[in-house]
């Protein structure tokens, strides 16, 4: 997928989630939602899992995990960022 803009285009999508799913009742809890509202939610968002970082892990850890699989799989180059 190549996607243009005036200057800058995407050449490539990486995404890595942490390793910890958050549960069903956990999830519950956070929101402070019943079920069926909870059910709503996930139909309107699109978005039917969670994951949850340990403390020692940031997003700029998953980021970094993410363009480093870019350039191992040569899809993306240090000099083109």
């Amino acid at each position: 997928m190549n996607l243009e803009t005036a200057n800058h285009f995407i050449k490539a999508v990486s995404i890595v989630l942490p390793k910890n799913p958050l549960h069903k009742e956990d999830r519950l809890k956070l929101c402070n939602i019943n079920e069926r509202k909870y059910q709503l939610l996930q139909e309107n968002s699109g978005i039917f899992n969670h994951f949850i970082s340990d403390n020692s892990t940031y997003a700029s850890d998953l980021a970094t995990q993410a363009l480093e699989e870019l350039f191992s799989k040569d899809i993306l180059k240090k000099d083109e960022i």
